[in-house]
């Protein structure tokens, strides 16, 4: 059960960060243009979070989890300037409003696993899942960027 609740987590990392893209400036973005700067900044996450690693026990969320949450956080920042175009401002914002749910979640999955509170990382876990389909169908079929649903 820790296992499946270190995995769920960090692919709800991965995902989740898939909320994330480098914009700026004044004017919206082609809908290619965002795709493309959205599917990059997952691409960059997914590489750190690789490089902090998955966590495989309890004892792994409280030491990584931080460091997989903060560079997830990273990313919501950098979606947070990304000027969709109009046909993808409601996709946008649903996905910005998970990926924060999620890091929210995360959050509390960190203080479970402090805890080693299973019962609550578990469905933490659970809630986790559910937020993570959602993000990873709009990054897939709404938002032009896969790579936020990888990881």
């Amino acid at each position: 059960m820790k296992k499946l609740v270190m995995c769920a987590a960090m692919t709800v990392l991965a995902v989740a960060a898939a909320g994330c893209g480098g914009g700026g400036g004044g004017s919206a973005l082609s809908k290619d243009e965002y795709s493309a700067r959205l599917n990059h900044i997952c691409q960059e996450l997914n590489a750190k979070n690789k490089e902090i690693g998955e966590p495989n026990s309890v004892e792994d969320v409280v030491q990584k989890g931080p460091k997989l949450n903060d560079a997830f956080q990273g990313a919501i920042d950098e979606v947070e300037d990304l000027k969709p175009p109009d046909q993808l401002k409601d996709a946008h914002e649903r996905f910005l409003t998970l990926g924060k749910q999620i890091h929210s979640k995360i959050d509390d999955l960190i203080d479970a696993a402090k805890k080693n509170d299973q019962a609550a990382a578990q469905q933490i876990s659970n809630s986790l899942d559910r937020l993570d389909r959602e993000s990873n169908e709009i990054a897939t079929n709404q938002l032009g960027a896969p790579a936020c649903a990888e990881g």
